[in-house]
């Protein structure tokens, strides 16, 4: 299990042009992020290969009968690439963001801005 730290950023411009900060190598499952509403998830594939990250619901959230929902994260060029996922309602994911990955080989930042 992995805990992904948040980092402030101000304006939303930032994130075009990079991040700087801590990225948390993921777990194979039982990663976390806290969840505010408002908070967005970078993560980066490290390796050249395709790799899934699951982003875990609120299983109280309507009685949802799915309860997961799997991103797929394709490689375009070379290990690194990245997408921003999120921002992701309370209701629907808790306080508490929780989400897999199918590699170790995968990172993650949360950003808030």
């Amino acid at each position: 299990m992995a805990a992904v730290a948040i980092q402030q950023t101000s304006p939303i411009a930032e994130i075009d042009v990079g991040v700087t900060g801590t990225e948390t190598v993921l777990a194979a499952a039982n990663n976390t992020m806290v969840n505010d509403g408002k908070t967005l998830l970078l993560v980066r594939n490290t390796e050249a290969a395709t790799n899934v990250v699951t982003l875990n619901f609120n299983p109280s959230f309507h009685n949802r009968v799915t309860t997961a929902l799997a991103i797929t994260l394709a490689v375009t060029g070379s290990a690194g690439d990245h997408v921003i996922l999120g921002p992701f309602p309370v209701a629907s994911f808790g306080t508490t963001l929780s989400f897999d990955c199918d590699s170790v080989l995968v990172s993650a930042q949360g950003i808030r801005t």
